[in-house]
């Protein structure tokens, strides 16, 4: 007789047929610490990994007033091959911005700096806003209300002198469209050399997103930058942003390069 929902060749099922599991022998009351012949220490009194001292430590950080002599020193990798012409047409521009308009969200320039290639300033100038300033945004500015009245030039001189700076040469900066911008000027392509845009710079691939000036400066540089209380200094962020450009200057100078050739070729092409 087959048993409902049952197989007609097997007997019921018995609950005394289990298979019972062996007996675990008693662990030791206490565990002997484990050590080698090469390394008597016993593990567990050994440092863990994150306390234990760095390999090769970094050097401490560069302060801002040592900047411009770093700069000048040629420290940084193969700067002996860069031709003097170059370095010459070399420079750094750096501005600070106001916020005008409903709540400060529209940018207007309040100081624009340029540096040359040995970190020395060629121009450094407080900019009269021409519109009510709604936020000074002194915390990273360094702007505040008495720089932009007695001393301070007009937009338009500002744009003039920093044009003529910029004129034929090769502009190194970090986020440069935004200077750009507020000074109302234009440069060519191949002269811009943009460290928030220099993909060994940025983070992430396919989109990659663009990291701040300090922290590249700190990491590649062990330069610290935008630390004041006061706000930022464009001279310092140009010269910082001269660094970053001169440590990777071989390279990057390789990358426009081919850019360059393969421009005039599509262009040639599509004659």
């Amino acid at each position: 007789m087959t048993r409902r929902g049952g197989h007609p060749s097997r007997p019921p099922h018995d609950a005394s047929r289990r298979r019972r599991r062996r007996p675990r022998p008693d662990a030791p009351e206490t565990p002997p610490t484990p050590t080698n012949d090469s390394c008597p220490t016993p593990i567990s009194s050994r440092p863990r990994r994150r306390d234990r001292p760095r390999r090769r430590p970094r050097p401490p950080p560069v302060t801002h007033p040592q900047l411009h002599e770093m700069l000048g020193s040629l420290s940084f990798p193969l700067d002996s091959s860069w031709p003097d012409l170059d370095r010459e047409r070399t420079i750094a521009l750096d501005c600070e911005m106001v916020g005008v308009g409903p709540d400060g969200y529209t940018s207007a320039l309040a100081r624009a700096a340029v540096i040359d290639w040995r970190g020395r300033v060629l121009y450094d100038e407080y900019v009269r806003v021409e519109s009510n300033v709604t936020d000074y945004r002194t915390e990273f500015s360094g702007i505040h209300p008495h720089h932009l009245l007695e001393g301070a030039v007009t937009p338009q001189q500002c744009r003039a002198s920093v044009g003529a700076l910029l004129e034929g040469k090769v502009v190194v900066g970090h986020a440069l469209r935004n200077d750009f911008f507020v000074l109302g000027l234009t440069h060519p392509w191949h002269d811009v050399r943009d460290t928030a845009r220099y993909r060994p710079y940025m983070v992430g691939d396919g989109s990659a997103l663009q990291r701040k000036l300090r922290d590249l400066a700190t990491e590649r540089l062990g330069v610290e930058v935008q630390t004041r209380a006061s706000g930022h200094c464009p001279v310092e962020d140009a010269r910082a942003a001269m660094g970053l450009y001169r440590n990777a200057r071989v390279k990057w100078e390789a990358v426009v390069a081919y850019k360059v050739k393969r421009t005039a070729e599509i262009m040639k092409e599509t004659e």
